[in-house]
């Protein structure tokens, strides 16, 4: 077939209401190219919005499973002799109420969190009290652990000196640190309180 140029072929020529003739060949295929990077674009960003949400609520999982893991430390803490809870809970073993090794010692495991990279003792949890830094074994009224609203009057009798309170403390200042790998990167979750003799 012969268009009205003369030239042989297909091509759709439209006019204008000016009578100018424009060719609208090639521009589909530039529209089609910028539909598709617009639906490559918006599914990017669909897509990182659902994994966003998804850590969001891996994450906030993790911190219910540690929240509710701190609370149950702090019961086991509660549910031992007050006199005996610094010996039980400690990281020494060598004054543990029943004997060398039977007791729960500082460190519990929090099954469904991770345990960081390079972790000590490998628990997920821990116990902090406030002790030298030397004589680990020995709670102390002069420790510098101001999260603990330390140093401390820890027996009751007016004073704060260096000796260590293992037989005689009424009160029991404790952190339940845990520290555990998440999707993100490292996390934790600390609880502090103190502990009265009744």
């Amino acid at each position: 077939m012969v268009g009205r140029n003369g030239c042989l072929g297909s091509s759709r020529v439209a006019r204008t209401p000016s009578g100018n003739v424009t060719r609208r060949r090639g521009s589909s295929l530039t529209e089609m190219m910028f539909a598709m990077v617009a639906l490559l674009l918006f599914l990017g960003g669909y897509t990182r919005s659902v994994l966003g949400s998804m850590m969001s609520s891996e994450s906030s999982h993790e911190v219910s499973v540690a929240t509710a893991a701190a609370r149950q430390a702090l019961e086991g803490l509660k549910g031992v002799p007050f006199t005996a809870a610094f010996a039980a809970f400690n990281e020494v073993e060598d004054d543990d109420p029943g004997g060398v090794g039977t007791a729960p010692g500082a460190g519990f495991a929090v099954p469904g969190l991770q345990v960081l990279d390079g972790d000590p003792d490998g628990m997920v949890g821990r116990y902090i009290f406030p002790t030298d830094a030397v004589a680990i074994g020995e709670l102390r009224e002069d420790a510098d652990v101001p999260a603990l609203g330390m140093p401390r009057d820890l027996n009751l009798n007016g004073a704060i000196d260096v000796d260590a309170r293992n037989g005689d403390y009424r009160l029991l200042p404790v952190i339940v640190r845990l520290e555990w790998r998440s999707q993100r990167g490292p996390a934790s979750l600390e609880f502090k309180t103190v502990l009265a003799d009744n």
